[in-house]
């Protein structure tokens, strides 16, 4: 969706009065001839010859600071992509733009067919690609129904419903597993009873729900006082309404048995709901339950599953702009959404923020999706959502593992997980896209909420158990794993970073050197098996890991990792010219000044002003981190762009047993393969070991 700014701006190019001329191209670039935002410049005049072009001019977007955020938080694709950016309340605009009636200012391109629209706000801008389209050739719905339980609505989650079943051979793959407990739906008095897997065939259909866990424990739930007043008939309207509406669901679908786990799980002394028990227990259930019902954008139980739609912010916007002065009209549309990405970002949606959640969907076959504002349908061989019925993955340049797709090499794709709405599986050979699919799934798990470390690296090791199960079925056997990370991976996988806001847990006491000792959003070097060795100028001596399993959960602080290599020490500054409005980004984000022996003799030094001085940088993972003195461990050395060597690795600091602890990232560019190799050859090597 594009906000109504976005959407009358670039459909008025052609004319003035509806789009404003603000300044020509040429005054706003500064003596590079880079487009830059600081340069002052006059208003466009109405006599200038060129008036009318609108490739040659500044066009007024937004007025205000408070436009621009409404935008953002209706969800404009355009805007969204700034919103980082709108942190600082102080000095909200750009002085010199905001004297000439603007909060922010936009031009357009065209080439061919395609056409890329730019917005310019305080010290940055972002750019969205546009793509002329015949919409009946996208398949896209743009008049999706305002109800979520109106018919149309029913009949698009029915016809998901029986696609899959008819055609989706791995989605109706299940053992007779049954819960042992189950809550059967009496539709004729609109009430419920929970039953006894005694009670029930082994081949029952029974779905399952899905939902954020803020419950007042004042609320029906199953104790040993409860179980007898569960066992008898009770009506609906005691539950809470995300629970009758889920009870809706499977009436409308002719199916009568639901589970949930507060009503069908012993609810006493569960204080650790990630054990190991729990969790083979819970993998039978969901990976056996014929359909999952998520409340994806309820944040309790009390919020429902149903909302009312507000068309405009979840269709995509077809844009008819005039491509010449004649006013010729072609239809465009933005190419994510041509594409099937998000309209409303998933990830958002409260439930996306589970990780509980995430093991959920993973583990059920077929999932049915309310969020607030569309409704989503997940499963091994199909992703799709109201405004994009016949499959959101549409990418021709990309692919996503959709099961029984076939990959680059022409085999058919047999996937661990269940693809996700937000995540996305690219093809790879069979043992790489086992990988591939790992790290799409740890980047995802690390922005999601944890009650403690413990349960991180539990649910993770759920995953790392089906993986090296999978792995082993491939042939490939080194499937050593320790906290999150597999002995594949090192010495490679070490180099992981936060983007921004690290930060360690109290009470983490995961090794250092793994990516789950830091919280924060999450970047995975992607190290497969067939690169595992590019470039590496360290070598893994030894690492303490074993086969994944639940009982890694606890104990792990011994975690060492043993690495052969070089060891400089280093010279860290902070970085004065990134912009404050990245806000944590720039208090992490450091120059590297110097390497020097660990004795202290010079080896090399940054080159301000130049490719190489721009390139001298340390990142570290949490602003506790920061200091000023460093020990770097390179880890890798590699070619870019014909000319420019990178070399990249830990920054470490030395604890008092003299061993040595991760502390973030460094990388610097040199101009020749001499100049790299006189830095590696300086030092000897050395075993170091990272706790």
């Amino acid at each position: 969706m594009l906000c109504q700014v976005c959407q009358v701006g670039l459909e008025g190019i052609w004319d003035p009065s509806k789009t404003t001329r603000v300044c020509r191209k040429e005054e706003f670039k500064d003596e590079t001839g880079t487009m830059h935002i600081s340069v002052p410049f006059p208003n466009a005049k109405p006599e200038d010859p060129e008036y009318s072009l609108p490739q040659n001019y500044l066009l007024g977007h937004h007025p205000t600071l408070d436009s621009f955020r409404n935008s953002v938080r209706d969800g404009c694709i355009m805007c969204c992509c700034l919103e980082s950016y709108l942190v600082k309340e102080e000095d909200d605009a750009n002085r010199k733009i905001a004297q000439l009636g603007y909060f922010s200012l936009f031009t357009v391109e065209f080439q061919n067919k395609d056409a890329t629209m730019h917005v310019y706000v305080r010290d940055t801008y972002g750019f969205l690609n546009l793509s002329s389209c015949t919409t009946s050739d996208l398949q896209i719905n743009l008049d999706p129904s305002p109800s979520m339980i109106d018919d149309t609505a029913w009949d698009l989650i029915q016809s998901w419903l029986d696609t899959c079943i008819r055609t989706h051979k791995r989605c109706n793959e299940r053992e007779q597993v049954v819960p042992d407990r189950l809550l059967q739906l009496d539709r004729a008095s609109e009430s419920f009873r929970l039953i006894n897997k005694r009670e029930l065939e082994p081949s029952v259909r029974y779905v399952t729900l899905t939902h954020c866990y803020n419950i007042d424990n004042q609320s029906l739930q199953l104790t040993q006082s409860t179980l007898e007043q569960l066992s008898s008939s009770q009506p609906l309207s005691t539950l809470p309404l995300a629970y009758r509406d889920a009870f809706s669901v499977i009436s409308r679908l002719g199916l009568s048995y639901l589970w949930i786990d507060r009503l069908c799980v012993f609810q006493t002394d569960r204080t650790e709901p990630y054990r190991a028990t729990d969790n083979n227990q819970l993998r039978d259930i969901f990976s056996n339950a014929f359909l999952g019902i998520a409340t994806t954008g309820s944040t309790s139980p009390s919020s429902g599953l149903f909302a009312t739609h507000h068309r405009r912010l979840i269709t995509p916007t077809v844009l008819h702009i005039p491509v010449d002065d004649k006013g010729t009209m072609v239809p465009y549309m933005a190419k994510s959404e041509q594409q099937g990405e998000k309209v409303i970002d998933f990830w958002d949606e409260p439930l996306s923020k589970s990780a509980q959640a995430m093991n959920q969907r993973l583990l059920t076959p077929r999932m049915l999706h309310f969020g607030r504002s569309l409704i989503y349908w997940e499963c091994h061989s199909a992703i799709c959502d109201e405004t994009h019925p016949k499959g959101r993955l549409n990418f021709p340049d990309f692919y996503f593992g959709l099961e029984g797709e076939k990959t680059q090499t022409g085999q058919e794709l047999q996937t661990i997980w269940k693809p996700l709405l937000d995540v996305v599986f690219p093809a790879a050979d069979p043992v790489d896209q086992v990988f591939v699919h790992w790290f799409a799934l740890l980047e995802r798990f690390a922005l999601c909420s944890f009650s403690s470390p413990g349960e991180r690296l539990a649910r993770v090791a759920g995953l790392a158990s089906e993986m090296g199960e999978s792995l082993s079925q491939r042939g490939y056997n080194n499937t050593a794993y320790f906290a999150g990370m597999w002995k594949a991976m090192l010495p490679g996988g070490l180099l992981w970073n936060i983007r921004k806001d690290g930060h360690r847990p109290a009470g983490n006491n995961v090794p250092s050197w793994s990516w789950a000792a830091v919280e924060g959003p999450l970047v995975i070097q992607k190290v497969t098996p067939e690169r595992a060795n590019e470039g590496l100028i360290c070598e893994l001596v030894s690492a303490n890991m074993s086969t994944p399993s639940f009982e890694q959960v606890t104990g792990i602080s011994d975690g060492v990792v043993v690495l052969k290599g070089k060891l400089f020490s280093g010279k860290a500054a902070q970085n004065t010219t990134l912009p404050p409005s990245i806000g944590t980004i720039a208090e992490t984000r450091w120059d590297l000044k110097s390497l020097a022996t660990v004795g202290g003799s010079p080896i090399a030094f940054d080159a301000p002003n130049s490719m190489q001085g721009l390139n001298w940088t340390v990142v570290f993972d949490t602003k506790q981190d920061v200091t000023c003195d460093i020990f770097c461990f390179p880890i890798y050395m590699n070619l870019e762009k014909e000319q420019w060597h990178r070399i990249a690795g830990l920054v470490l600091s030395q604890l008092d047993d003299g061993r040595f602890a991760r502390r973030g990232l460094w990388s610097i560019v040199v101009d020749s393969t001499e100049k790299a190799l006189e830095i590696i050859d300086s030092v000897p090597n050395q075993d170091i070991e990272i706790v």
